[in-house]
């Protein structure tokens, strides 16, 4: 589908990076169209079908993952990344200077167009992706791409699910420690509070033979603190979706009820605060602690550990290579 050039005295994109062009004195360009959507496939097993966005990714995964390992060209992320290396290019090359230093941020299924604000010799940008993948992906790929983790120790308030399809309840065991500065999270949607006393949070996560457990230390008297847990439905996946596949290789969804029980915690000094829970027979069971704090105006705000898995086990050992190839769950 062809894109027509936003107006720019109306266009939310293009305004928004030519008020941050003329207030920094920096170089701006907008791109869009990544991935240039709708597709439809050729083969597609439901017809003539005009794939957008998650869908579009999806059916390029199945078609590797089910015979296409030798078409990686096939994973929609890689022209998106392309895309997006290339427009770095072209804007060096359109202005006639020696960039080699972008920094790439993103949001996910919000914006329908990305935009890059560029800086001379550093070369500083924002892109706002319709797929916050594709700002990583070219972090990953490109050594232009530069990160401020190091800059970042501002206090900052992460918002996880516990039951999503595409991030797990343990993400953060693989970047939580190596925050820099206040870093909060929140297991749970709720809406961001200002100008509140932000209380020192600490926690340990472990098991023992019977229980897994997690300690909760807070600095400030917390209003209320519980925890909540929810164990799988399948002794065989550490799956804690709502919703999976209803068959393997099915495109048919159906409710996977992996609901999270309140339970209370202990609180044996001041300060601190232990949930336990038993591990199971057969399954995982995920808990994290809720701790909530009076907030501005009567309102209130709530902060929780990292969540716990136990028994601390895979159900699959680490894999490599085609060893990796399975199947749609």
């Amino acid at each position: 589908m062809p894109c027509a050039a936003p107006d720019p005295l109306k266009d939310d994109e293009v305004m928004l990076v030519t008020k941050s062009i003329v207030q920094t004195g920096i170089v701006g360009a907008v791109i869009r169209q990544v991935p240039n959507q709708p597709i439809v496939f050729p083969d597609d097993p439901r017809g003539n079908l005009s794939r957008y966005e998650d869908d579009i990714i999806a059916y390029t995964w199945r078609h590797f993952i089910e015979g296409g390992q030798n078409e990686p060209n096939w994973l929609l992320r890689f022209p998106m990344t392309k895309a997006v290396v290339r427009a770095m290019d072209t804007v060096t090359e359109y202005i006639n200077r020696d960039i080699s230093k972008f920094f790439v941020a993103g949001e996910s299924k919000i914006k329908t167009s990305v935009f890059a604000i560029m800086m001379y010799r550093s070369f500083i940008g924002d892109c706002f992706f319709q797929r916050g993948w594709t700002t990583w992906t070219t972090g990953a790929m490109d050594k232009r791409v530069i990160a401020y983790i190091d800059r970042l120790t501002m206090p900052k308030y992460v918002v996880t699910a516990s039951g999503d399809e595409f991030f797990l309840p343990d993400d953060s065991h693989y970047f939580y420690s190596d925050m820099q500065g206040p870093t909060y999270l929140r297991l749970y949607p709720f809406f961001h509070q200002q100008n509140v006393p932000f209380p020192q949070l600490s926690w340990d996560r472990y098991e023992n033979a019977t229980h897994g457990i997690i300690k909760f230390r807070t600095d400030l008297t917390p209003i209320s603190v519980r925890a909540y847990q929810a164990t799988t439905l399948s002794s065989e996946r550490r799956d804690f979706r709502l919703v999976r596949a209803k068959a393997i290789n099915s495109t048919e969804p159906v409710l996977q009820p992996v609901l999270y029980k309140p339970f209370h915690t202990s609180n044996p000094s001041k300060g601190t605060y232990v949930a336990e829970v038993f591990k199971p027979v057969l399954g995982w069971t995920c808990f994290f602690v809720v701790a909530e704090y009076p907030g501005p105006r009567g309102s209130t705000i709530r902060f929780t550990s990292e969540s716990n898995i136990v028994p601390d086990v895979f159900p699959f050992p680490q894999c490599k290579g085609e060893g990796c190839v399975g199947v749609l769950v």
